[in-house]
């Protein structure tokens, strides 16, 4: 009875948006406690700008990906993939790039943590399109994942921005790390088609 429940859909798209609440308001309750007024509303500026260059960054791509998995065709999966993994090198690249020409360790990190934002957002859209319940699964371990450290930072007593943000980019990779477990044994490297990366985005 348990596992039918489980298996169910619409009971794993309820069970995904209370965690996501629940241990939403718990990551940010420690997070207010951890940094105080004054550096949550650093911390928040910071956000934003990363949320924002997040969604110009990302170009859509996984939102177009459910059109192509209709036509069924054997290089869809890993060619899309392989398109976000490129943008990751991409941004990373040049997130260094920025980090070294303004001497900042802080725009480096801030521009790292945009770069997995942009990275685990896609895999983990791609990922429920593949496999719901997986999928869900990985989003759940993620969110609970980000109110775990936030406890530890809070338990610490140190009071920093970056480290707030580092452990924001630390969701971002548990993300990563988790949707791509589920997917690794669909994704092969010789299915990928760089060829047709440009006609992704530019459709």
């Amino acid at each position: 009875m348990s596992k039918k429940i489980f298996n169910n859909i619409y009971f794993l798209s309820i069970l995904k948006k209370l965690n996501t609440i629940i241990f939403g308001m718990i990551a940010t309750i420690f997070l207010n406690r951890a940094l105080g007024p004054s550096l949550k509303g650093e911390y928040a500026t910071i956000l934003n700008v990363i949320s924002t260059l997040t969604n110009i960054l990302y170009l859509g791509i996984s939102t177009i990906y459910p059109n192509y998995v209709r036509k069924k065709e054997q290089w869809t999966f890993s060619t899309f993939i392989g398109l976000v993994f490129a943008q990751g090198v991409l941004y990373s690249s040049i997130s260094l790039l920025v980090g070294i020409i303004l001497q900042s360790q802080a725009y480096f990190l801030y521009g790292m943590t945009t770069t997995f934002a942009v990275v685990s957002m896609q895999i983990l859209q791609m990922s429920i399109v593949n496999d719901f319940k997986k999928g869900t699964i990985a989003n759940i371990l993620s969110v609970s994942t980000n109110a775990l450290v936030m406890f530890i930072m809070w338990c610490s007593g140190v009071k920093s921005v970056d480290l707030a943000i580092l452990i924001f980019l630390i969701k971002e990779l548990s993300i990563v790390i988790f949707s791509f477990s589920i997917i690794r044994k669909s994704f092969k490297w010789s299915d990928v088609e760089p060829k047709r990366w440009f006609g992704i985005v530019a459709k």
